[in-house]
């Protein structure tokens, strides 16, 4: 199996979980392996509707998939407390250059990369 590397560019909101903002923090995880926590600390980035986080410039790696999540980090500043978003799930065969998902409780992301690089 070949490897596969993307950069996570932005992602935007279109509606946040509750009223007011979400404190947005990014989980990955490669190929089932250890789960990483972007930004590092608890430097949640706060988004509203309508709003952009861009320049993120997030580069993953995978050989099977790669488990993007966006989690909603409230006032407790405890990672393990925050609320699940959206996720979505890179395979080499599936890799859209944006990806719109929303939840049940009204959060609407979009993620966008780029830089996609396939090897075999």
């Amino acid at each position: 199996m070949g490897n596969t590397a993307f950069t996570l560019t932005q992602i935007s909101c279109a509606g946040t979980s509750e009223s007011g903002h979400d404190e947005v923090m990014i989980l990955y995880q490669s190929d089932a392996g250890i789960a990483h926590l972007f930004p590092a600390g608890r430097d949640a980035h706060s988004m509203d509707g309508g709003s952009t986080w861009s320049n993120i410039n997030l580069r993953m790696e995978f050989v099977n998939d790669c488990l993007v999540s966006l989690y909603d980090q409230d006032s407790s500043l405890d990672p393990k407390l925050a609320d699940y978003l959206v996720s979505y799930d890179y395979t080499p065969d599936s890799m859209p250059s944006s990806v719109t998902l929303s939840n049940p409780n009204g959060a609407k992301y979009t993620l966008t990369i780029g830089s996609v690089s396939i090897t075999k």
